[in-house]
């Protein structure tokens, strides 16, 4: 049996990500071969782009294509153009939704009440999630700092959890 040479995380997904280096000239799958060395872990284009392209990998745009990028070369950052990152000030507060839930079943457990009467909880933790596995070091870099200078400045929050993308799905391209 053929190994796997690439991994297509989202179906949406237009690259693939090398699992091991490999050489120029390596027929990936059919119809796809690599037109450069492309070293592990780096993007492989599935289709030909044409600048100003979306490259999405993870179902997500990870930028522009700067110049055309042909199907089977190596895609690195300085191929790419970023996406504009919004402010701060301009991202929706998703604190002010509004959702109907169901009248529970029992009433009362070991926990505490929320302010607006309602339901009640366990604990208050922030929960963080990342859609990459590269930025693992960083987040766990902030989430550790957060802990250190934020928390202490908010006595309603019980802790600061990561979770982080541990899972990929192996891209077997149909025949």
């Amino acid at each position: 049996m053929k190994k796997a040479l690439l991994v297509k995380v989202n179906d949406g997904d237009n690259v693939a990500i090398a699992i091991r280096d490999i050489p120029a000239g390596t027929v990936l799958c059919k119809g796809l071969t690599a037109n450069q060395e492309i070293p592990q872990a780096h993007k492989v284009a599935l289709q030909r782009f044409e600048k100003g392209d979306e490259v999405i990998r993870y179902g997500v745009v990870l930028g522009y294509a700067l110049k055309t990028i042909e199907k089977g070369d190596w895609i690195n950052e300085f191929m790419l153009e970023l996406p504009n990152v919004p402010s701060v000030d301009e991202l929706v507060c998703g604190t002010d939704l509004v959702t109907e839930l169901p009248e529970p079943v029992r009433r009362t457990f070991w926990g505490y009440r929320n302010p607006n009467g309602g339901y009640a909880g366990t604990r208050n933790i922030l929960g963080i999630s990342t859609t990459v596995q590269c930025v693992t070091g960083v987040l766990n870099a902030a989430v550790e700092r957060m802990r250190k200078e934020l928390l202490p400045k908010y006595s309603n929050v019980d802790g600061i959890q990561c979770h982080l993308v541990k899972t990929f799905s192996i891209y077997f391209p149909r025949a």
